[in-house]
């Protein structure tokens, strides 16, 4: 299982101080998913974009009309 703990060395450095509980760094989008899978509806996390060098990704955990739950990324840029 994966720990929050364990990716305190990926974090990627702010451009501001943060010690945010919400902030995981250098993550995967398959590890914020797992991490998110045994949060309540509306956790998230923000973490470094995979796609967008120098963004931000936002991962929300949803669920679905359907009932299954899911985690949405956005990328959210920094101006």
């Amino acid at each position: 299982m994966l720990k929050a703990d364990a990716l305190c060395s990926n974090l990627h450095p702010l451009p501001f101080f943060c010690p945010c509980r919400w902030y995981y760094g250098r993550i995967t989008r398959a590890d914020a998913e797992r991490l998110l899978s045994n949060m309540n509806e509306g956790a998230f996390l923000i973490r470094v974009s995979e796609s967008s060098p120098g963004d931000f990704s936002l991962s929300v955990k949803c669920v679905l009309e359907t009932g299954t739950a899911a985690a949405v990324d956005v990328d959210v840029i920094i101006l």
